[in-house]
């Protein structure tokens, strides 16, 4: 049976990789197999993580050259505002691409606390123009066919400006582009999100193997109740397929 992909995405500090691991222990509490190497990355020191991302990326580089290609047309469509940003962000989708394509087909659930999705918000951000829908239709559309990817799940995770905040300052791992905390940044991330999530709105509409939702992030304790109303309708639709 294919993989289903799970992923989040959402303006950074929303709490997307917290409420990823409460997910996938929720879902594998329920007997289900869940592959959480994405999160496994997120979490590990940064050199583990730049090293063991540097390798998925040449891999997937040699492996699948017309998905390098339509990467880079995506990020060039972007105008992406400097050189170290447009090779930061194919980097990105590069190594997305690769996890994937690694461990996918190990397990029912794949769960991504950042995915094609995020890689895409981060496109948008760093970029200063937005590509045109058929661009973006495509080189997802090709993701999803190459990748083996069965069933498609984006979450959008939205907290309150506060919340993410407090999220930004206390954060241990990775980085952020609200790590400066100034308002105009943070209201162009909240924008961003906007704008990405109009984008695959009208990616996904009609498609049989692909959903789009939002879960509320908005307290420090996770809404439990919201979760598990979450995890049903997550197993649900994968049964039906």
């Amino acid at each position: 049976m294919p993989t289903v992909i799970i992923e989040f995405f959402g303006t950074p500090g929303a709490g997307k990789t917290f409420v990823a691991e409460r997910l996938a222990e929720s879902l594998g509490a329920r007997g289900f197999s869940v592959d959480i190497r994405a999160i496994e990355v997120t979490r590990a020191k940064r050199l583990k993580r730049v090293l063991t991302k540097g390798m998925l990326v040449i891999r997937e580089s040699i492996t699948d050259p017309a998905g390098l290609w339509s990467i880079v047309s995506l990020i060039r469509a972007c105008k992406t505002a400097s050189p170290l940003a447009a090779i930061r962000l194919v980097f990105n989708w590069l190594y997305l691409s690769a996890l994937i394509r690694v461990q996918a087909g190990h397990s029912q659930f794949m769960i991504l606390d950042q995915g094609l999705g995020q890689a895409f918000w981060s496109s948008l951000f760093y970029g200063m123009s937005s590509p045109p829908q058929a661009l973006v239709d495509g080189l997802i559309n090709s993701r999803l066919a190459i990748l083996g990817i069965g069933t498609w799940h984006v979450i959008e995770v939205q907290a309150d400006s506060e919340l993410i905040a407090t999220r930004i300052a206390s954060r241990q791992h990775g980085n952020s582009p609200l790590d400066r905390g100034d308002e105009q940044t943070r209201e162009k991330a909240e924008k961003i999100t906007r704008q990405a999530r109009f984008v695959l709105d009208r990616f996904i509409e009609g498609k049989a193997n692909a959903e789009i939702s939002s879960f509320s992030n908005r307290v420090e304790a996770l809404n439990e109740a919201e979760l598990d109303r979450l995890i049903e309708s997550l197993t649900q639709s994968s049964c039906a397929r």
